[in-house]
């Protein structure tokens, strides 16, 4: 009986795994996970991270939503948006419908005067909002506060006084975060390879622990992906390499062109 090539992994990786996860030794990218994660942090400690809202306030929230019905966003109104109108680095609020509890909205905005008032603080703030559910993380950057998202959306805000919300976007929506996070949750995928992306696993995520966040946020596009790797300790090429296996050749906006679920 032929064995399989056996693989070493350090134990410090493990303990910097969330939960002690172990299913990335599993992967064709195990070592790439390996060395990340004996780099990093938990995003929680760089930022605030909760849902965007319970399921009894997506129903408060729902009789303060309503259709835009002109050119410009009314004061003390925002954008409205949940799971599938996130892709990378932006929304499709402008471009694509909205599904929210048995309703659909072309550009809905939301009554903040109408909704719990921690929510209606949290609308206001610069964050970062990430998908519910994905092949990968996908995140966008409401950088003034525009934005309220539904309920299964997560969203990372209050960030420490040397963190940039550009930076942090970047990394969730890069290559190697795409391979981490499918290396610690594949086995919890869902029909199709969707994963479901909650808070504790947003703020367990593993990000670089040394980071110059200026860095990143100063970056064109073409170059981020490299820094975000440098951080990490790790080859972009074997990261590009490890994504075109098990994602598809990397093309621009690779975010899932996701229904969201009725919410």
């Amino acid at each position: 009986m032929q064995k399989g090539p056996r693989r070493f992994v350090k134990q410090s990786a493990f303990a910097k795994a969330p939960s002690y996860l172990w299913a990335f030794i599993l992967t064709d990218f195990a070592e790439l996970v390996e060395a990340a994660l004996l780099n990093t942090r938990p995003l929680g400690s760089l930022a605030t991270v909760s849902g965007a809202a319970t399921v009894a306030e997506a129903y408060e929230i729902k009789p303060a939503v309503r259709e835009l019905g002109g050119t410009e966003v009314p004061p003390n109104f925002c954008r409205f948006v949940v799971s599938g109108n996130i892709r990378p680095f932006r929304t499709t609020w402008d471009v694509a419908p909205v599904q929210y509890l048995k309703s659909r909205f072309d550009k809905p905005v939301v009554n903040l005067n109408q909704i719990p008032e921690g929510r209606r603080t949290q609308a206001q703030k610069p964050k970062v909002i990430i998908s519910g559910m994905a092949k990968r993380p996908v995140a966008a950057l409401d950088a003034n506060g525009e934005y309220l998202s539904g309920k299964s959306t997560v969203i990372v805000y209050d960030p420490k006084e040397t963190v940039d919300l550009s930076a942090i976007t970047a990394i969730l929506n890069s290559r190697i975060a795409a391979l981490i996070y499918f290396g610690l949750y594949s086995g919890l995928a869902l029909s199709g390879g969707y994963l479901r992306f909650g808070p504790p696993q947003i703020s367990a995520f593993p990000v670089p622990k040394k980071l110059d966040l200026g860095e990143i946020a100063s970056s064109s596009p073409e170059e981020i992906e490299a820094v975000i790797c440098r951080a990490y300790s790790v080859s972009a090429a074997s990261v590009t390499a490890a994504f075109a296996r098990n994602f598809g050749e990397p093309v621009e906006n690779e975010g899932v062109e996701l229904e969201t679920e009725d919410e």
